[in-house]
């Protein structure tokens, strides 16, 4: 008996939309349903034990929907739902999810994320990771359909090289 369908997992080259779902009418495609879903990334990650380190820190998270190793295996896709504090859809309460979404992430992973800010057109590639994360209990972040000001992320680096020692440093005396 021939299988009913064949799926080939390393194709790619499909695309996956998470905050809407679009029907075709007449050769066009239109949105059907809002699924209030944000993707989040972390890009150009050097090897898979950073991916698996980020992805474990990412599944912690209570927004945490969807957690899955990106097609070129050194990124890291995360889904959060989000929802509307007055049920509107807008591009405005989308974005306001991703900014909130966007800093609460970079700061509780440490690492800034990719900065693609969503339209309800925003995807990523199709991948296959065998251990993707699913949490259906996952929290919803509740946005405003209006702008908001939402903080930005700065990692906290400090060069070494900004301190001039040893003067800044109590109770240490150069040696001349």
């Amino acid at each position: 008996m021939a299988p009913i369908a064949s799926i080939d997992v390393h194709n790619f080259n499909k695309e996956v939309c998470f905050a809407v779902e679009r029907v075709k009418q007449n050769g066009e495609l239109k949105a059907k349903n809002y699924n209030y879903l944000i993707l989040l990334s972390l890009e150009n990650l050097c090897d898979m034990s950073t991916v698996d380190e980020y992805k474990r820190l990412a599944t912690l998270q209570p927004f945490t929907l969807l957690c899955f190793i990106g097609h070129d295996g050194h990124s890291l896709h995360i889904v959060c739902p989000f929802t509307v504090s007055d049920s509107n859809p807008s591009e405005t309460a989308l974005l306001n999810a991703f900014r909130k979404l966007h800093f609460i992430y970079s700061s509780q992973l440490g690492t800034p994320l990719a900065e693609h800010e969503p339209t309800f057109e925003t995807s990523c590639k199709a991948s296959y990771d065998p251990e993707t994360f699913y949490n259906p209990s996952a929290n919803a972040l509740t946005v405003p359909s209006e702008p908001e000001a939402t903080p930005e992320f700065r990692p906290m680096q400090e060069s070494i090289s900004d301190y001039n020692y040893p003067e800044e440093i109590p109770g240490l005396k150069s040696a001349q």
